[in-house]
C-alpha cells in the first residue's frame, strides 16, 4: 500500500488463496508481472483497491496473466488499471469488477478476452472501461454505472452485455460487417450513447424508438445501414458519415429519416458519396441544425432525399 510499492512475479509460475491489498485512498501499489512467463492468479486470490496490475519493473518482455480468482476497484473515486506489458495477453476466467461510488476498473492489455465462466461488472456507481483488442465470452453486467467499450471489437467479440440503468458508452470501434447490432428497448444493452465511437459495415437495428444516442462531435458511421431514426435532437449532437449511410425505419421496409434538430447539431458527410431515399429535417423553431459536406469530395443527395 506505500506510494510506489511493488508485488512482483517473474516467470511462469501461480499464486492463490491470499488477498493483495494495493495502494490506498492516497497511494498506488502495483502488482508487477515481469518477463515473459504465465502468471495464473487462483480461484482463491482477491486483488483490489488502487493502482496497477500488469506494469513490469526489472525484466521486460510480453508476458500473459490469467485470472481466476477476483480483481475488484473497490476504493471510492479511485482507479484500478490492468494494463502493461505484463499483461501482454490477459484472460479474465474469474471476476473483475468495479463496485465502489466513483471506481474505475480500467482493463487495457493488448489482447484481452473474458472467458466463458468469467465476469466482468461495473455497480454501485462505478466505471468499467475496456480497451485494447478484445473479446467477451462470457458476461459483462453494467448495473446503474457506466461501462465504458473502448478498443477495436466485433459484434460477436462484444458478447452478452446486461444492462440496468446506468450507461453503456461506445468509445472505440465497432467493425459490424454482415452483422446486424441490436440496441434500444427490450435488448439486453439498452440505448447505446456514441461517445467518440465509431460503428463500421452492417446494419443498426432500433428498437422501441431508441437505441442510439450521439453526445458529442467526434462520432462516426462508416458504410452503416440504420433501421429507425437517426437522432440528433440533443444539443450540439454531431454524427460522421463515410462510404455511405443507409436510413430506413424501424421495421426496414421504408425511407427513413435523419431528426438533426439539437441546436448546434450536425450531419456531417465527408468524402466522395450518395445519399438517397430519406428525409432530413434540419432544427427546428428555435434551433438551427446543419448538413454539412466535409472535405473535396462530391456528395450527390438522391431523388429519395427530402
Amino acid at each position: 500500500t506505500g506510494s510506489g510499492s511493488a508485488l512482483v512475479f517473474q516467470g511462469t509460475q501461480s499464486f492463490n488463496d491470499a488477498t493483495i491489498n494495493l495502494g490506498s485512498a492516497t497511494t498506488s501499489g502495483n502488482l508487477h508481472n515481469d518477463g515473459t512467463g504465465t502468471l495464473t492468479l487462483g480461484s482463491g486470490v482477491t486483488v483490489q483497491g488502487r493502482g496497477n496490475i500488469g506494469s513490469q519493473a526489472f525484466v521486460g518482455g510480453a508476458a500473459t496473466l490469467i485470472n481466476q480468482g477476483t480483481i475488484k476497484a473497490n476504493l471510492d473515486g479511485q482507479t484500478l488499471s490492468i494494463s502493461g506489458n505484463g499483461v501482454n495477453t490477459f484472460t479474465n476466467q474469474g471476476t473483475a469488477q468495479a463496485l465502489a461510488s466513483g471506481s474505475t476498473l480500467s482493463i487495457s492489455a493488448a489482447n484481452w478476452s473474458n472467458a466463458s465462466g468469467g465476469l466482468i461488472s461495473a455497480t454501485g456507481g462505478s466505471t468499467v472501461s475496456l480497451s485494447g483488442n478484445w473479446t467477451n465470452a462470457a458476461t459483462i453486467e453494467n448495473t446503474s454505472s457506466i461501462l465504458n467499450l473502448g478498443g477495436s471489437f466485433t459484434l460477436p467479440a462484444l458478447g452478452t452485455i446486461n444492462r440496468s440503468g446506468g450507461t453503456v458508452n461506445l468509445v472505440g470501434t465497432l467493425d459490424n460487417a454482415a452483422t446486424t447490432f441490436n440496441v434500444g428497448n427490450g435488448t439486453s444493452i439498452g440505448t447505446v450513447t456514441m461517445n467518440g465511437g465509431t460503428i463500421r459495415n452492417g446494419t443498426v437495428q432500433l428498437n422501441g424508438g431508441t437505441g442510439l444516442v450521439f453526445a458529442n462531435a467526434n462520432n462516426i458511421l462508416d458504410a452503416v445501414t440504420l433501421h429507425g431514426v437517426l437522432d440528433l435532437s440533443a444539443p450540439s449532437s454531431v454524427v460522421r458519415v463515410f462510404n455511405g449511410l443507409t436510413l430506413l425505419s424501424e421495421a426496414g421496409t421504408s425511407p427513413g429519416v435523419a431528426n438533426v434538430t439539437g441546436s448546434g447539431s450536425a450531419l456531417v458527410f465527408q468524402g466522395t458519396q450518395s445519399f438517397n431515399d430519406a428525409t432530413i429535417n434540419l432544427g427546428s423553431a428555435t434551433t438551427s441544425g446543419n448538413l454539412h459536406n466535409d472535405g473535396t469530395g462530391t456528395l450527390t443527395l438522391g431523388s429519395g432525399v427530402t
